[in-house]
């Protein structure tokens, strides 16, 4: 029993009204219809852990839902695709919000009791909004994967840096009321087992840990350790098939439990209530989209813009990490979206296949199969939306991704290269030897990798042969048959403005004088901007804004819109607040 899905599935994003608003949600429909199963709400984790988690969550929703059962998947307010900024994010609210979601489960999916999937302070909070809320009651059974036992720790270490007044969380602003509320917050959930059938589920470690056992215990839950890397906290592409096997085994063998005892789930006909929107006529609309890909069906989020034109005057696609989903880090790329939407540009974000909601399996992730997914996003922008212009936006490996798709698609009017690896054009070879020596780090102790690359350098070793990153053949039929692979053939065909923007605390000065020279071989115009006090990620709340500005300026200086002399004064503060540090040279230099 796997976590492949057994039959189809439909997903669709709603609106979930609450009583301060309204939440995003994706409802995972069974297509044959529910069969008497339970719709199950899963509740993800907090800032760049709901990140890393989206496809593992992803994959659980979709293998309950082949098998039979509704799923909801939320984002809080302030989090995710969910509408709010992360500085008004509360436990208080949060928790309220859940409440609120276990009533409007009950009257979408009928009164037969509904499950619970929790992930790190999801699964927390979920547990705890369960046992103290009469609302909770209506809750047949738990699934708490690493639940977090201390929540003013768990918000204390995610803590990067402290300045200008902001407490930064890698790139989120971290509310003072949050951390006074997990100061004060006691986790409690002691005969929660008594109350619903619980699991909580250890991920990762040989042994089990004694904190989480004495938290099964108290609860009165069944424990079972789960063999699989902590994908919360990892920078790979996630593949956690045993947390997704182990999670559908345990709900699957409650559910013939129940059947054997005669309690039923939901029934059809009590599916599917209409869902009231409220305040989606205040905000620029957002859809969740389907585009078909030789690799399999992408899913992303469009924006529309809030001019009355039918046609976009510009279009951003955003093309997310390597690791990544459609978010970005630290929710970059939705707050981004949401603010040229603003200022009148349409945005897409859509997820490479086997990432985020898309379909495809992560092992066989590449930067060809990328390149394509890119295309296949172009091409479906340019037939339904029918933009005046088309702009990439791509972060790290992203980035490289925008950089080869524009070669082959001739319709890319412009190009936002954040932290562009050396991959897409030819490395030093100092970066080359760095980038070979991480791929080794893991499978090699330190006092071994930098030698073994170093040797593999000196026999005439090319990056491009030992990362795979080569394109065999052109995703667009009408581009030539060349292959544009790790080397620079590309750089000649792209012909649309460039804005690069790098970290300084990445490009150090020669790789910058060679990254330089090396763009020097394309036609394009091209701009340089770098942020000061940044990694590549841009995991600080000051550099995150910096770009924005960025950004913004760079698209109204090319391409300008009457609706971005109206944007927010949010929007415009953060403009002029860059200007004002550029003027200053204290933070991005040109």
């Amino acid at each position: 029993m796997g976590w492949e899905p057994l039959m189809e599935y439909t997903l669709q994003a709603l609106d979930v009204p609450v009583s301060e608003g309204e939440l995003r949600a994706l409802e995972y429909r069974p297509a044959g219809g529910s069969g008497g199963l339970r719709p199950i709400l899963v509740c993800p984790p907090f800032f760049e852990e709901r990140k890393c988690s989206a496809r593992v969550l992803h994959q659980i929703a979709a293998s309950l839902a082949s098998r039979g059962s509704p799923v909801l998947r939320v984002d809080y307010f302030g989090t995710g695709e969910s509408p709010g900024e992360t500085r008004g994010l509360s436990l208080e609210r949060t928790s309220t919000d859940l409440v609120e979601l276990f009533g409007f489960v009950r009257r979408r999916y009928g009164a037969g009791g509904f499950g619970l999937i929790g992930l790190r302070l999801g699964a927390t909070l979920a547990a705890q909004a369960v046992r103290a809320s009469a609302d909770g009651g209506d809750c047949r059974f738990l699934v708490l994967l690493e639940p977090v036992r201390s929540v003013a720790l768990h918000l204390r270490e995610m803590i990067s840096a402290r300045a200008h007044g902001i407490v930064d969380a890698g790139g989120y602003p971290m509310p003072d009321q949050l951390l006074n509320e997990a100061r004060a917050m006691r986790v409690d959930v002691s005969g929660l087992g008594r109350k619903a059938p619980t699991l909580v589920a250890q991920i990762g470690g040989k042994r089990a840990s004694r904190g989480l056992r004495r938290f099964a215990q108290s609860a009165h839950a069944d424990f079972r350790c789960i063999d699989a890397a902590p994908f919360w906290r990892s920078l790979r592409v996630p593949i956690a098939e045993p947390v997704v096997s182990a999670t559908t085994e345990w709900i699957e063998g409650l559910a013939a439990t129940e059947r054997q005892a005669g309690s039923a789930g939901a029934s059809e006909h009590d599916l599917l209530v209409p869902v009231p929107s409220r305040n989606g006529a205040r905000r620029p609309r957002e859809e969740l989209v389907e585009i078909p890909s030789r690799n399999g069906l992408l899913r992303g989020v469009y924006h529309g813009h809030d001019g009355a034109e039918a046609r976009p005057p510009v279009l951003v696609v955003f093309l997310h990490g390597w690791s990544g989903c459609r978010t970005g880090p630290h929710r970059m790329f939705v707050e981004y979206a949401r603010a040229l939407a603003r200022a009148g540009v349409a945005a897409l974000r859509i997820d490479f296949s086997g990432r985020g909601d898309s379909e495809g399996d992560p092992r066989e992730a590449s930067v060809r199969h990328a390149v394509e997914d890119a295309v296949a996003g172009i091409r479906y922008v340019r037939s339904r939306k029918r933009p005046h212009r088309i702009v990439l936006l791509g972060l790290c490996s992203g980035a490289d991704v925008g950089f080869l798709a524009a070669a082959v698609s001739p319709k890319v009017d412009g190009l936002v290269l954040i932290s562009l690896l050396n991959n897409a054009l030819r490395p030093s070879r100092a970066d080359r030897v760095r980038l070979f020596a991480e791929r080794l780090a893991p499978y090699y102790g330190a006092s071994r990798f930098a030698a073994a690359a170093g040797r593999a350098f000196d026999r005439g070793f090319h990056l491009r042969n030992w990362l795979g990153l080569v394109g065999h053949g052109s995703p667009e039929s009408e581009a030539s048959s060349t292959d544009l692979y790790v080397g620079g053939l590309a750089l000649e065909k792209v012909s649309a403005p460039i804005l690069l923007v790098h970290a300084s605390d990445v490009l150090s000065r020669r790789s910058r004088s060679h990254f330089e020279s090396e763009l020097s071989r394309c036609p394009a115009p091209k701009q340089f901007r770098s942020v000061t006090g940044a990694d590549k990620g841009l995991y600080s709340v000051r550099a995150k804004d910096q770009v924005l500005a960025i950004v913004q300026d760079w698209i109204q200086s090319n391409w300008p819109t009457p609706a971005s002399t109206n944007r927010p004064a949010r929007d415009r503060i953060a403009t002029r607040r860059h200007r004002e540090e550029t003027a200053r040279g204290t933070g991005v230099d040109r």
